[in-house]
Formats: C-alpha cells, structure tokens, sequence
C-alpha cells in the first residue's frame, strides 16, 4: 500500500496549505504500526533545531 500517495497528499489539498502551496514528500519513514510512527513523528517534532531535521532529511534523499 502506497500511504503517501492514498492518505497523504489528498489530505494535504483539502486545507489551507494544499490550495496556496505546491508540496513535494522529502522524507518518509515505514513502522510496522501506527503507535511506532505516532511515537516517532512525536519525537522529531520536539526538535527545535531545525539543522537537525535538515540532517535527517538529506541523509535519506528520496
């Protein structure tokens, strides 16, 4: 199952944002269940330091 193309983008272009912006996917990851991916995109959205979630994503182009 392709999450991003079927849950993600069609998500993203019924608000705000996916009528005033273009949007590109830069990063994914894949968990085996929804409570390791809740859990991981708790984790990176702490983060304050935007060079750390710059590094996470050019360290696994798509």
């Amino acid at each position: 199952m392709d999450v991003i193309s079927t849950y993600c983008i069609p998500k993203l272009r019924n608000g705000f944002t996916g009528s005033n912006a273009e949007w590109a996917v830069v990063y994914f990851e894949s968990f085996s269940s929804k409570k390791e991916a809740v859990n991981r995109e708790k984790q990176v959205k702490k983060w304050k330091i935007r060079k750390r979630v710059d590094s996470l994503i050019n360290k696994s182009k798509i």
